[in-house]
C-alpha cells in the first residue's frame, strides 16, 4: 500500500495504518512544501530502513498521480538518506 499525505502525521498512526493494512510494507509518501517528498516504510510490526520494491510502487504512484509531467523524484528517507528514482516510458530505474 502507498500512502500520500501532505501534513505531518506521527509514527503511531502509521504503524497503525500498516497493521490495518496488514501488508509485507506499507509506505508513506509526505510531500513537503519547497522539498523532497519524505518516504518511510512500515510493515505490521515496525519500521523498516529499506524496501527496495515499496520504493518502486511509491514512485509509480508518485508520477502517476502526484508529478505526472517529470521523469525523476528523490526521495528524502529517515536511515539511508536520498533514494532517487527514474522514469523511462513504463520503466523505473532507482539509484540506490
Amino acid at each position: 500500500a502507498v500512502f500520500i499525505h501532505d501534513y505531518p502525521i506521527d509514527d503511531e498512526l502509521m504503524q497503525n495504518i500498516a497493521i490495518e493494512m496488514n501488508l509485507s510494507e506499507t509506505a508513506f509518501i509526505y510531500l513537503r512544501k519547497d522539498q523532497n517528498p519524505m518516504l518511510r516504510w512500515f510493515t505490521p510490526m515496525y519500521e523498516i530502513d529499506l524496501c527496495g520494491h515499496a520504493t518502486l510502487a511509491a514512485a509509480q504512484i508518485y508520477f502517476s498521480e502526484i508529478a505526472k509531467s517529470t521523469n525523476e523524484v528523490t526521495f528524502d528517507t529517515k536511515f539511508v538518506g536520498n533514494l532517487l528514482v527514474t522514469k523511462n516510458q513504463s520503466k523505473l530505474t532507482m539509484n540506490f
